[in-house]
């Protein structure tokens, strides 16, 4: 049996009240999700999905009723997941990668292993969300965290207009100003500061 099937059987058949408890943690990136689920203190099922918000939405609502949170790193793809899902009535976080427990010792790092330990951090109370702005908050409106690292990446001069120092803080990156010029300087932040 395909893993396609498996999942889409365990969606099928799965059959939640509100006593379960459902975690769920999503690897975030721009072409895809890998998604986990920690049901009543057991790992249940991981899978891969395309980036597409509506179709997690779909696939989880069903489960909505038992989900107790839904959980995923900051980075380049920005708050718009989460937003979305809560619109949905989902409870969704966000938190920071930089805060997320990682085990001493180990160097295994795959989507599929980030997900699962992002379920199980959430159900244990390990992990603590950011504050998602608003998309009407002005620093972030129309403003992709994605379309500042590409940018940032081509070394082409970035203007935002509203970047007048040394240093700002926009949608979660730090950007440093290089000659002249802005570049993204690996540092991710969660808040935005402007003159």
């Amino acid at each position: 049996m395909s893993k396609l099937a498996k999942v889409d059987r365990f969606f099928k058949n799965v059959n939640l009240t509100s006593d379960d408890e459902v975690f769920v943690g999503v690897d975030v990136h721009k072409k895809s999700y890998h998604v986990a689920l920690f049901l009543n203190d057991t790992p249940a099922i991981d899978f891969r999905m395309a980036a597409e918000p509506k179709q997690l939405n779909k696939k989880l609502e069903p489960m909505a009723c038992s989900i107790k949170d839904i959980v995923y790193e900051t980075g380049p793809t920005g708050y718009g997941l989460a937003r979305d899902l809560r619109k949905n009535k989902l409870p969704a976080n966000v938190v920071a990668t930089s805060k997320t427990p990682r085990p001493a010792g180990t160097d295994d790092k795959t989507d599929r292993l980030d997900s699962k330990k992002l379920a199980e951090y959430s159900a244990k109370g390990l992990l603590r969300p950011v504050a998602i702005p608003t998309p009407t908050t002005p620093v972030f409106a129309e403003i992709s965290g994605a379309a500042i690292v590409a940018e940032i990446e081509s070394a082409a001069p970035v203007d935002f207009g509203v970047v007048t120092h040394c240093c700002t803080t926009i949608v979660g990156v730090t950007l440093v100003k290089y000659n002249g010029n802005y570049k993204y300087d690996g540092t991710v932040l969660y808040s935005a500061r402007v003159k």
